[in-house]
């Protein structure tokens, strides 16, 4: 990706109510102390996304305006493995990054609902969110430069082992 585009997903394909979801994305950013978008679903009120932002790459899960966002130090130039885990059974958000676990949060309070919006790989399509109140509110590009492969999304909550097996034979 150059910095100037994204690619848009099929908005019935992501835009139902879920339980539990994951998401695993390798990537190679050209540069990470800018923000940019590796994938975004959903819009203002409810949505998921991978981002990077001051030298961290992050992801975040939102509904109703209020969510979490979870983030760890990442490199430019390198390839790396970053995925999620959303597991409403368990009320659990974790981020993995490079096969291992990093973090996860408590903040989920049962189904995503369904969310309306524009989805993309590689930039916003639409409009998304990097934290709460209206300061979290993003409706520009932040248009991802580098390489994104081995998108994978899972309609079940990954173990760290799963997790753990996709980074190590994508």
């Amino acid at each position: 990706l150059d910095g100037t585009s994204s690619a848009a997903l099929d908005e019935s394909m992501f835009d139902s109510g879920f339980d539990t979801r994951s998401a695993s994305f390798w990537f190679n950013s050209n540069d990470v102390s800018t923000t940019q978008m590796i994938y975004e679903e959903g819009g203002l009120t409810n949505g998921l996304n991978i981002f990077i932002q001051d030298s961290k790459v992050g992801v975040g899960a939102w509904e109703n305006r209020s969510g979490v966002w979870l983030t760890t130090s990442t490199t430019s130039n390198e390839w790396h493995h970053v995925a999620y885990v959303y597991d409403s059974q368990n009320d659990t958000f974790s981020l993995f990054y490079d096969g291992a676990f990093v973090s996860d949060s408590s903040a989920i309070r049962g189904t995503m609902p369904n969310h309306s919006g524009a989805n993309a790989i590689g930039g916003v399509n639409g409009r998304t969110r990097l934290g709460n109140g209206n300061g979290g509110r993003v409706t520009d590009d932040l248009f991802f430069t580098g390489q994104i492969t081995y998108a994978d999304f899972y309609d079940n909550a990954l173990s760290a082992a799963d997790v753990n097996q996709a980074y190590t034979n994508p």
